[in-house]
């Protein structure tokens, strides 16, 4: 069907405010507008061409797994990464945690090694035998005692000590995420 005759935002439409204006300028109509059809192959190319120029000025964000049980520094640490412009995907149990790199991309794994349940370590043993090279994408995040940390400093190359400065873990998860 032909689109409506006024699509035009002037005075003699009969469209009286911004948004309607909006409407019947992107060739848009309804309680919940959804774009009509391409017809030409002209409009295709341009459709292409705001895809394709949105696609450079839009990067994909990084994503951090968060392997911490306490709530609060959860929510500490998705608000700090989260305004730096991360992706945070926080976790409970090193299980949970092993599972989620199984089925999604991460950049960075931040892991607390003192956990009640299956912390840190049980994600580090997992990766040593299994893929050691993801170890080398893992950030310790511990208030746990120098000696442990030493022993795991061959293997895991970031250690971020609680209580932390912001910009402390900020640097070290950027800095992992652009290896």
């Amino acid at each position: 069907t032909p689109p409506p005759a006024c699509y035009s935002p002037s005075p003699s439409c009969g469209v009286s405010s911004a948004v309607e204006r909006l409407l019947y300028t992107q060739r848009v109509a309804g309680s919940n507008p959804v774009p009509r059809t391409i017809t030409s192959l002209r409009g295709i190319g341009a459709v292409l061409a705001r895809a394709d120029t949105n696609a450079m000025f839009f990067k994909t964000r990084k994503r951090v797994l968060l392997l911490e049980d306490d709530p609060s520094m959860q929510r500490l640490v998705a608000k700090i990464l989260g305004r730096e412009g991360f992706r945070v995907d926080v976790f409970l149990t090193g299980r949970q945690a092993i599972a989620a790199v199984k089925s999604a991309a991460y950049d960075v794994l931040l892991l607390d090694l003192m956990m009640p349940h299956e912390g840190g370590m049980t994600v580090i043993r997992h990766f040593r035998m299994n893929d050691p090279a993801m170890l080398k994408r893992s950030i310790l995040f511990t208030a746990s005692p120098d000696s442990l940390i030493d022993a795991l400093s061959g293997e895991v190359p970031t250690v971020v000590q609680k209580p932390f400065q912001p910009q402390q873990l900020i640097d070290a998860v950027r800095r992992m995420s652009q290896q």
